[in-house]
């Protein structure tokens, strides 16, 4: 078949056209630095190109979800570092206060400190990162402890806040306030006086520190069948300062002699050193060996009478100072006693209780390290007149509850530490991925640079020579048309 000339013109045309196309491609391959520029260049490669950008994208959320939970992790070990340091300076202060020497002046000067160091811990309590408070639990979104009339109250919760950091694995990235601030579950109770009352082996419900107050009621002598309770076999009765003055409670003994005229004769508390008395003792002090009294009336006493006698002396226990009472019950190991102002439980053993006065019970493990410090201040400040043995003791009994919770801070401090470590090869792995992800990518959508060189030579060489023959025909026409 024969070509006509038009004909001919119109293949070289559309052979320059192509041969145009392709110098443009591959200009824009080189450019853009991507092969493939639009779906229907390759729809197999822009299939698997999608899935590798899918799996990238995943993997840089793993690593910002890690990045900011190390952050998060190290800026809540970096605040509970300074709350250790804070409370070691309370710890220094608290007995560098209760030492004896000290005047009042001075203790109120360590209990400023102390004051302002509970200040300082609260404040490192509600720190933050980028604005989620690191000690709140889910309810990050404020402040967690808020200081209030009667203390330092926690709003936050006790719920961890997770964050993906690789497939399948996810990291709790706080601990929350009530884990290192909060409350912790009580142990044996501490009694701090003398009068006998011990902790049973169950606690009750209350958590905060307390005052019982032991006072005595009545004492009853032997049969207790005489006036005021007095005793019939050896005519002693109690004297007239007994109801208020003596020390004594639950079951104690005297040993006395009387002379046959019945006019004199000895008597001793408990063991301790012989009196001698005589029918003109109506009020007499008698002192037992470990400080307890009981006063006596000796004017009717039975003339030759030597033995021992029981002494029975009833009392009450108190939570508020003596508004209300409870009757003591010498016989029960786990006595239920209820403070009317909050409901709340203290159990005792009253079985061996032998004197009145003001206990003070101390919950190890059940004050907040908040609570703690002001314990520790408020001791120094010494509003109860404690001396200075008394007030020793207390201090030393919550100094023992403030390094439970420096322990406590400490071993939180290292768990953040070891979460944080653990995500290092979390991270080393999902660097790996990410690089093993961008290398795949760029072999399926990448230019390779050489190869789109020599296309882009050879396409400029096509489409030279077919500008070339075009022209060619359009002059081999016009010289025709022309002649």
């Amino acid at each position: 078949m024969r070509i006509t000339q038009n004909q001919f013109f119109a293949l070289a045309f559309d052979a320059r056209q192509q041969h145009a196309r392709d110098v443009l491609l591959a200009q824009q391959k080189i450019s853009s630095g991507s092969k493939i520029l639009s779906p229907s260049d390759d729809p197999t490669g822009t299939r698997r190109a999608l899935q590798i950008e899918s799996s990238l994208a995943r993997v840089n959320e793993f690593i910002d979800n890690l990045d900011g939970a190390r952050r998060f992790l190290d800026t809540a070990a970096s605040s509970l570092t300074n709350v250790g340091d804070l409370v070691s300076s309370v710890r220094a202060s608290a007995l560098a206060g209760a030492n004896g020497t000290l005047t009042q002046t001075d203790r109120d000067t360590f209990a400023q400190q102390i004051d302002a160091l509970l200040d300082q811990v609260v404040g490192l309590a509600n720190a933050d990162f980028q604005g989620q408070f690191l000690f709140a639990g889910t309810a990050n979104d404020s402040a967690p402890y808020q200081v209030t009339g009667s203390g330092v109250r926690y709003a936050g919760n006790g719920e961890s806040i997770h964050a993906a950091v690789a497939s399948g694995l996810e990291v709790v990235m706080n601990v929350t306030g009530s884990e290192v601030f909060g409350e912790r579950t009580p142990l044996k109770p501490t009694f701090l006086g003398r009068n006998g009352i011990e902790a049973p082996v169950g606690l009750g419900s209350s958590r905060l520190d307390a005052f019982t107050q032991l006072d005595h009621v009545a004492t009853t002598l032997g049969d207790g069948s005489l006036p005021g309770g007095g005793d019939s076999a050896s005519g002693i009765v109690p004297g007239a300062s007994s109801p208020g003055g003596d020390s004594l409670l639950g079951s104690h003994e005297l040993e006395v002699t009387v002379a046959a005229d019945g006019a004199s004769g000895t008597v001793r508390l408990n063991g301790g050193a012989t009196v001698e008395f005589t029918t003109a003792d109506t009020d007499l002090r008698l002192e037992g060996p470990d400080g307890e009294e009981i006063y006596l009336d000796l004017s009717g006493v039975t003339a030759g009478y030597s033995g021992s006698v029981d002494i029975d002396a009833s009392g009450t226990y108190s939570l508020d100072g003596g508004t209300t009472t409870e009757a003591i019950d010498f016989s029960d190991g786990e006595q239920i006693l209820t403070d009317p102002a909050n409901g709340k439980t203290i159990i005792v053993d009253s079985r061996n209780v032998d004197r009145v006065g003001s206990t003070e019970v101390i919950f190890q493990g059940g004050l907040d390290l908040f609570e703690t410090l002001a314990a520790l201040r408020d001791d120094l400040r010494n509003g109860d007149g404690l001396d200075p043995t008394a007030l020793a003791a207390r201090v030393g009994a919550h100094v023992e509850e403030l390094d439970r919770h420096l322990d406590n801070v400490l071993s939180k401090i290292s768990e953040l530490g070891s979460r944080s470590a653990s995500l290092e090869n979390v991270r080393s792995f999902l660097d790996q991925q990410d690089l093993t992800l961008r290398d795949s990518l760029a072999s399926v959508k990448d230019t390779d640079i050489s190869e789109t060189i020599i296309e882009l030579v050879r396409a400029q060489t096509l489409l030279d020579a077919a500008s070339s023959v075009s022209n060619q025909v359009l002059q081999n026409s016009l010289s025709s048309f022309l002649g």
